[in-house]
């Protein structure tokens, strides 16, 4: 009977409904769609290789796309009136078959199931249909499509769509016909089959036979042929090698049939590139902007010799009869001296030469010259072609000669055997130049940049990098390994920062069905493309305010714009789109005819900073673009003011393309510099872009605060969860943070927060002395400053008198103009004070101390439904916690005279004191005071480390995952409640030890939340809400496993590349100076907790801290609590938007050598590789059984732990 076309539904199916396995964290260990196609083809082994199944037809249904003789003619829009007179759907069925052109409502082919499965058809037994059945009906749509291969049209027969059509739908039931409308549009989307994984499962052979014969056709009549025929679809794993060399013996190219093509690297740096090749030598062959030809000559079959197959592997033949003259000429077939016998295979480039000026044209060239099936698409205003210019093919290998099959040959040989067979024919037919490098020698990374920086500056297209050594296909060569035998592709437009870009304005969008399912994914997709647009006007705009009138250049769709991109546009969209004959903010043309229509424009365009691989005409347009734009970035703080103009868009094509004939080595001196540069850079991009940074100074103020210019009424954010990123402080680029061996020659006599933790500076104060002063005298203030720390340190000490409960309130000290609170609401902060709240044990309190917020702070920019991100009303009292004062001259040096003397009274008669620290101090008469203060030491038994490679990080946003991934060598949690309990979980503890010992010794919890940078407005309040309540149901338990008081920050998840080549494990992350200086730029909010000790509402400190005041802080609170007879009283949380917080992170002066803020209370070897044991680096193992705590997640045994000078293993 055949193969039922049921059985490949049941496999569709299952891969749709994975989907939503996917999504879960079992999925990463194993793919779900792995076991689904492994299950199926168990099941139907017998009936796939049964004698009355069809195995062509049945991969034909499987792999629609890999048949591409077959063109059915057919579209979403004339498909579905098809399917609706094979139905005879009434008008109300008529009607829910049209809901595919509406966003939401799915495809065709849900549509089809919709409207089917409201009458199932009655399928009879043996009545079924089969995929042998559905393979003859497509054979017979495709042969009456002028575009489908030679071999299909010459069975060509008059054919009624309905007819051959009706059949089929009526015996289909609606799950079936669902997925045989996606086959006839040739995409299973959402569902994508992995192709060699289910070609293996079906026959091991498979996958190896369509790389040298690129058919399904010809792949299975090999398999039926007698020398394979025997071989079983599925051998054991060690038979399957043995007989796979086998089988290499009969897998010999076809004339006729294309042969595969090796697979492709794309290097995104010079140092990925260098990675990939390893010490190999290489070929660097230019690569030409033209069409892929693969050339099949037979000889026998006299002056139609000529095949000719293009990429896609369409027979192609006709369409450039134009070069075969050309071909016959440069191979000399019909003289004496041709190199071919009987047959060959070559491979080229086909490319537009002007004669005038002895020079390969740029790409558009082609369209005029090359006709698809008869018809010249895409040329209808290009220029007719002039007499100077003329097609010519450039070679690059050969691949069979007469009986030699070239495939096995090294790729040195077969360049040699190329020279010797074609004849170079000026203008018209050459051999792709080529540079040879030997990557084991020293000097290979210089001759590639200086190769890559000629390229550009010659306006090649880059180069194909293939190994000189090695075979055309791994599988030929004795030695097989990752990336043997894969050709490296190098692009200027590949590497970050290298690319032509500018900025453009997105000024409208429309939805494309066909498109839809491959973005199931995206939530809320209104539209699928967004229309580029150019200022035509664009100084009359900027001097007088002119109506901007844009001209439509371009479109971009999914393969433009990452995920991420793709649904915040659609999110943000909505608040700004118009229908177009209503739009009133601008005036917008195209003259690009073969564009379609906007469905709606944008009264507040869209910025885009858009990548592209050089420019071009694009088809049916006399302008120049970007050829294959991407976005890298969607600019929030620019309007399209700032964005390109359609001349300037010209002008700059212009310089791109052209040539510099007499300034050619300085361009390429420039371009060098560039080369070498990015060498430098730790980055890595990906095909579909996502949000990266720019060289812009990095704001992210909302889409819509900016109308630049455009009359659009206010709008209102679309979730009351959404703050706004401008917390962020943009004060300085990020391009600016300074090497770790700048910050390591500072020299100190003693740390702003030397100060040991027993010796607490405000604790000692008495608070009712008549010379205690409050206020922000500078003469004072400096005194105290000179007093306790150095000049270096000076700006970042602040003393600040004790004022209300809300930390955004009058700060004495503020290095800002305005005080903070003011700071953050002009900025927009949907936060105008700290919320604190007091979680802990149950227990009365009074409800005097959680007071009510002021009417007049509320968030009327965010509407009434906006929720503070933590509890608003305590559970238990919470305890009073003293109040920071500023201190007079004299008490300060009373305090440093009582300290010493405390400290040597501490000291043992045996004590060895240590190495002091000399404090030296400005009295009023001028004199100098030096004071050793030797401190007590807890060594520790490693180098410190990076608090970014020891602090638990949490990675909630999937727009950065991707990068961060690659840039950070260090685990994440992607688990808000994991994050918020592996916090107080003992291995963390001791991870952390080795960067911020002092927050160890005072139990005290550091965690880091990474913020999108591409929109920290849609996540910031929202992570500050889940990991604020997370950590209060923590705290509220009578026994909470997490430490008394603690930190967590929100950084920009650009800080992981804030460190250079040596990423998050650079030491400078460290240094105190870096996180004062620095690192504030990358802060949002802190969510900090501590404990109380009696019910007494505890007042948040006012204004930015020092670190030594933080610390002193925590260690007083941690006393407090040790000391208490009582259980542990309520936690005080608050959220925090000081940036000077993030001081706490690091906890060091200097590195090499090691020297703490406290001193050297700790101390460590020296910056060497070490080899020690987990015992000896974190002490004693705990007296547990692996896998009984659910709370600690250390290592399981006691293995050795490696450390280096810049990480650990």
């Amino acid at each position: 009977m055949g193969f039922k076309f049921s059985y490949v539904c049941d496999l569709l199916s299952g891969l749709e409904r994975n989907r939503h396995l996917k999504a879960t964290s079992a999925a990463k260990a194993q793919n779900p769609d792995y076991r689904t196609i492994s299950s199926w083809c168990l099941n139907y082994s017998t009936r796939l290789h049964d004698k009355d199944t069809d195995l062509l037809a049945v991969l034909s249904c499987l792999f629609p796309e890999k048949r591409p003789d077959r063109v059915y003619w057919l579209q979403h829009a004339s498909l579905a009136r098809i399917i609706s007179r094979c139905l005879y759907l009434g008008a109300s069925r008529l009607k829910a078959l049209s809901q595919w052109q509406v966003s939401g409502k799915g495809d065709l082919g849900e549509c089809v199931e919709n409207v089917m499965s409201q009458a199932e058809n009655q399928i009879l037994p043996k009545q079924e249909v089969t995929v042998e059945e559905i393979d003859n009906v497509l054979q017979e749509l495709a042969s009456r499509c002028r575009f489908s291969g030679p071999t299909v049209r010459r069975k060509h027969a008059a054919v009624d769509v309905d007819e051959v059509l009706g059949p089929l739908y009526r015996r289909l039931s609606s799950r079936d016909a669902k997925w045989l409308t996606r086959m006839i549009l040739k995409s299973y989307h959402p569902v994508q089959l992995p192709a060699d994984y289910v070609l293996k499962k079906v026959h091991f052979l498979l996958p190896h036979l369509l790389l040298f014969q690129n058919s399904l056709e010809a792949a299975v009549e090999l398999l039926k042929s007698p020398s394979l025929k025997l071989f079983p679809p599925q051998p054991q794993s060690d038979l399957a090698s043995l007989l796979g060399d086998k089988a290499l013996e009969h897998f010999v190219p076809r004339l006729g049939i294309k042969i595969g093509r090796p697979e492709y690297y794309k290097a995104r740096s010079i140092k990925h590139c260098i990675n990939m090749i390893g010490q190999r030598r290489m070929s660097l062959e230019r690569k030409y902007d033209g069409e892929y030809c693969q050339i099949h000559i037979d000889i026998t079959k006299g002056q139609d010799c000529i095949q000719i197959f293009s990429k896609s592997g369409k027979d192609s033949t006709i369409d450039r009869v134009g070069i075969h003259d050309v071909i016959k000429q440069s191979l000399a077939i019909g003289e004496p001296h041709c190199k071919v016998s009987r047959r060959c295979i070559l491979e080229g480039e086909l490319l537009v030469w002007d004669d005038r000026d002895g020079k390969i044209l740029e790409f558009h060239k082609l369209r005029k010259f090359l006709n698809r099936s008869g018809m010249f698409i895409g040329a209808d205003l290009d220029s007719q072609p002039k007499s100077y210019e003329h097609l010519m093919i450039v070679f690059f290998d050969i691949l069979l000669l007469d009986d030699d099959v070239c495939l096995s040959k090294p790729h040195r040989l077969r360049r040699l055997l190329l020279k010797e067979t074609v004849k170079i024919i000026s203008g018209r037919a050459e051999i792709s130049e080529q540079e040879i490098i030997d990557f084991s020698r020293p000097d290979a990374i210089r001759r590639l940049q200086l190769a890559l920086s000629r390229s550009i500056a010659e306006r090649w297209e880059g180069y194909v990098i293939k190994a000189c050594d090695e075979p055309y296909f791994s599988i030929l060569a004795s030695e097989r390994g990752d990336g043997f035998s894969r050709w490296v592709k190098l692009k200027k437009d590949y590497i970050p920062g290298l690319g032509d870009t500018a900025d453009f304005a997105l000024i409208g969008a429309r939805y494309d069905a066909k498109d839809a399912p491959s973005l199931s994914s995206t939530c809320q997709l209104s539209w699928t493309h967004f229309f580029i647009g150019c200022l035509d006007n664009k100084e009359d705009v900027v001097r007088l305010s002119a109506s901007p009138r844009f001209r439509i250049v371009d479109m971009i769709g999914t393969h433009s714009l990452s995920v991420n991109d793709m649904h915040v546009l659609n999110q943000w969209g909505k608040f700004v789109a118009c229908d177009v004959d209503s739009n009133t903010a601008f005036e917008c043309y195209s003259i690009r005819n073969s564009l379609p229509n906007m469905d709606v424009a944008f009264k507040t365009p869209f910025v885009v900073e858009l990548l592209g691989s050089g420019f071009d005409k694009p088809s049916n347009a006399q302008y120049y673009t970007l050829r294959f734009p991407r976005v890298l970035k969607i600019h929030w703080d620019r309007s399209f003011e700032d964005t390109i103009s359609f001349v300037e868009l010209q002008d700059l094509a212009e310089k791109a393309r052209a040539i510099p004939a007499n300034e050619l080595e300085e361009e390429n001196a420039v371009w060098l510099e560039k080369v070498a540069s990015t060498n430098r850079k730790n980055e890595y991009i990906v095909d579909k872009s996502q949000s990266t940074t720019s060289k812009s100074s990095f704001t992210c103020t909302s889409p819509l605060s900016k109308s630049a210019g455009l009359n659009s009424p206010g709008l209102t954010p679309p979730s009351v969860k959404q703050a706004p990123a401008s917390l962020i402080r943009d004060r300085r680029p990020f391009s600016q943070s300074p090497t770790t061996s700048s910050l390591k020659k500072r020299k100190r006599t003693i740390s702003s927060a030397y100060l040991s933790s027993t010796l607490d500076f405000a604790s000692r104060l008495d608070t009712t002395s008549p010379n205690l002063n409050f206020t922000s005298s500078t003469s004072i203030l400096n005194t105290i400053s000179s007093t306790l720390a150095p000049a270096s340190c000076l700006k970042h000490l602040k003393i600040s008198a004790p004022t209300s409960a809300t930390i955004m309130e009058h700060s004495a000290t503020m290095d800002l103009d305005q005080d903070l609170e003011q700071y953050l609401r002009a900025r927009g902060s949907p936060i105008p004070g700290a919320w604190a709240s007091s979680i802990g044990r149950s227990g009365n309190h009074d409800s005097s101390s959680t007071q009510s917020p002021d009417p007049d702070q509320t968030l009327s920019g965010l509407g009434s439904a906006f929720t503070t991100p933590l509890r608003e009303h305590s559970t238990v009292p919470s305890h009073d916690v003293s109040t920071r004062a500023a201190a007079t001259l004299d008490e300060a040096l009373k305090f440093i005279e009582e300290a010493e003397a405390e400290t040597k009274s501490n000291a043992g008669p045996g004590a060895v004191p240590s190495q002091g620290a000399a404090l030296h101090a400005s009295l009023p008469d001028g004199t100098k005071r030096d004071t050793e203060i030797p401190v007590l030491t807890d060594p520790l038994r490693v180098h410190p480390l990076s608090p970014l490679s020891t602090i638990p990080m949490y990675c909630a946003e999937s727009g950065f995952q991707e990068d961060t991934l690659r840039q950070a060598p260090r685990e994440f949690t992607f688990s808000a409640k994991h994050f918020v309990k592996s916090l107080g979980f003992q291995y963390t503890r001791r991870t952390l030890r080795l960067s911020n010992p002092a927050a160890v010794k005072n139990d005290m919890a550091l965690g880091i939340v990474l913020v999108d940078f591409t929109k920290p407005s849609a996540v910031l309040a929202m992570q500050l809400y889940d990991i604020g309540n997370l950590l209060a149901a923590e705290l509220s338990h009578p026994e909470p496993d997490l430490q008394p008081q603690g930190k967590i920050f929100f950084l920009d998840s650009r800080i992981l590349k804030a460190g250079g080549e040596d990423g998050i494990e650079n030491k400078m992350f460290l240094l105190t100076d870096w996180w004062s200086e620095y690192g504030i730029h990358y802060f949002y909010a802190t969510i900090s907790w501590r404990p109380g000790i009696d019910s007494t509402p505890a007042p948040v400190v006012s204004g930015p801290r020092r670190l030594i005041d933080q610390i002193n802080e925590h260690e007083n609170s941690a006393r407090a609590t040790a000391t208490s007879s009582r259980p542990r009283a309520a936690a005080n949380i608050a959220n925090v938007y000081e940036p000077s917080e993030v001081e706490v992170l690091g906890e060091w002066v200097s590195v090499d050598p090691t020297v703490h803020t406290l001193g050297e209370r700790y101390y460590s070897p020296p910056l060497t590789t070490t080899l020690l044991t987990y015992e000896e680096i974190f002490g004693p193992l705990p007296n547990w059984v692996p896998g009984a705590d659910p709370t600690y997640d250390g290592p399981a045994d006691d293995s050795a732990i490696r450390y280096s000078s810049s990480a650990f293993i």
